[in-house]
């Protein structure tokens, strides 16, 4: 063989090898954005006081179900139970209670509140899940 023939070999051997490298890093960033995408995202739709009763409406906008624990938690009040409606319904007779939200999905959740909220227009609270911990601002009605 002569040196040409050796320096286009060369040649082709460190292309083959960087087209390998290549395609292994996108296979790479395309696995990682999958698995970053791929997940349940939580978010309050809406909140409302009612007498002694919390509704709060929680949405999954993302594209995994969320199954889990779910708890609630309002400032100056504790939740007494908890009544999920939806499709995944359910009850707690504390401020936890498993549900499970497929994408897309949505449920209303009915906390009931150690004592009738007066004199306040809002109430103020969080949901905690395995995924987030999400703030509202529940108004109070009548």
């Amino acid at each position: 063989m002569n040196k040409r023939g050796v320096a286009e070999l060369t040649y082709i051997i460190v292309l083959i090898a960087m087209l390998v490298g290549a395609a292994l890093i996108s296979s790479y960033i395309l696995a990682l954005t999958k698995s970053m995408t791929n997940r349940a995202v939580l978010r309050i739709a809406g909140a409302s006081v009612v007498d002694n009763k919390l509704y709060l409406t929680i949405l999954n906008d993302g594209s995994s179900a969320y199954t889990g624990p779910l708890s609630i938690s309002v400032k100056g009040y504790s939740v007494s139970s908890l009544n999920i409606q939806g499709s995944s319904s359910g009850s707690s007779s504390s401020n936890t209670v498993n549900v499970n939200i497929q994408p897309g999905d949505g449920i209303v959740v009915v906390a009931t509140l150690s004592s009738t909220v007066s004199g306040k227009n809002v109430v103020e609270g969080a949901v905690s899940t395995n995924v987030a911990t999400l703030s509202f601002k529940a108004v109070v009605s009548g």
